[in-house]
C-alpha cells in the first residue's frame, strides 16, 4: 500500500466523483480507478459504494477515511519537521578555534555580535505564560552571612555549582553576566541539569549557585540558604509556551486560543 493511494481515497471521499478526484490527483481516470481498486483489494473489503449517485462510502470506507486522515496528517507533519531540521542544519555555522582562543576571546565576541541559538519566528509561535528569576544563593555562616559571596576575586574565586554548560539556564546566566558587565570570578566545580541537584549541593556547602526564586521563597525550602549577591546578580527569565506555526492538532490550537483570551 502506498501513501498516494490514501490520498487518492481522500480525494474521492471529498468529491464523490471519480473524474474530479482523478483530476485533483493529476492522473487519468483509468489509473485513478485502478489505484482505488488496488486499495480495496489490499484492505480486503469494499470501501466505495458505486451504486449510489453521487458515490458514497461504505461503513468500512467511513472508518478507513478517519484512518487515512490521521496517517496523511502525520506524514505531512513528519515531512515538515524533517525539512525544518534540514534547513536548520544548512543554516548552522561551525567555528573552529583553539581551546585558549575559545575560552578567552570567542565566547565574549559571540555575545557582543548577538550570535545566539534562537527559534525562527516564521516557523514558531510563542506566548509568555509566566516570569521567573534565578537568584544567587549560598549556605550561611555562623553570623548568617553568605559563606560564598559574589563577585569573588582572582585570588579567591567563588566556587560555583553550575548548570550544564550547554543548557539553557547556564547560557542565560552567562549572558546576563556579560551583558551587565558584572565582574564575576567563579570557579565551576561541577555541572548539573536539575535545579534540585544544585540546591542540594549548595546546601551541603560545596559552593554557591543560581536557583529559581520559586525554590527559595518558602522558609522551609529556603533552609540555611542566603543571598550570595544583590539584585544585580538576579537573572530574569520568561516562561514561554512554543508551538509550530503550522500546528494541525485541534487540541493544541484550542489550548492556544484559551491562553490568548
Amino acid at each position: 500500500m502506498e501513501i498516494r493511494w490514501l490520498e487518492d481515497f481522500l480525494a474521492l471521499a471529498r468529491t464523490r466523483h471519480f473524474s474530479r478526484a482523478a483530476e485533483q490527483q493529476h492522473v487519468s481516470q483509468p489509473t485513478f480507478s485502478r489505484r482505488i481498486k488496488l486499495l480495496e483489494e489490499s484492505m480486503g473489503t469494499t470501501l466505495i459504494n458505486r451504486q449510489t449517485l453521487p458515490l458514497s462510502l461504505t461503513p468500512a470506507g467511513e472508518v478507513f477515511q478517519e484512518l487515512c486522515e490521521r496517517i496523511t496528517r502525520d506524514v505531512r507533519d513528519t515531512r515538515d519537521r524533517i525539512a525544518a531540521l534540514d534547513a536548520e542544519a544548512s543554516a548552522r555555522i561551525s567555528v573552529g578555534s583553539t581551546q585558549g582562543l575559545f575560552s578567552h576571546f570567542y565566547q565574549g565576541w559571540a555575545t557582543e555580535m548577538g550570535i545566539a541559538e534562537r527559534l525562527t519566528g516564521d516557523k514558531f509561535h510563542w506566548q509568555t505564560i509566566g516570569q521567573e528569576t534565578l537568584v544567587p544563593v549560598s549556605i550561611a555562616n555562623e553570623q548568617g552571612e553568605p559563606r560564598y559571596r559574589l563577585p569573588g576575586t582572582d585570588e579567591q574565586p567563588v566556587p560555583l555549582i553550575a548548570y550544564h554548560s550547554r543548557g539553557f539556564l547556564q547560557s542565560a546566566i552567562d549572558g546576563h553576566l556579560q551583558r551587565g558587565k558584572l565582574p564575576a570570578n567563579l570557579l565551576p566545580l561541577n555541572e548539573n541539569t536539575q535545579s534540585a541537584s544544585i540546591k542540594a549541593l549548595v546546601k551541603q556547602g560545596f559552593g554557591m549557585g543560581w536557583l529559581p526564586k520559586r525554590m527559595t521563597e518558602k522558609s522551609e525550602q529556603f533552609g540555611r540558604l542566603v543571598r550570595a549577591g544583590d539584585e544585580r546578580w538576579d537573572v530574569p527569565l520568561e516562561i514561554r509556551l512554543i508551538r509550530l506555526s503550522d500546528a494541525r492538532s485541534d487540541d493544541i490550537l484550542n489550548l492556544w486560543k484559551q491562553l490568548e483570551t
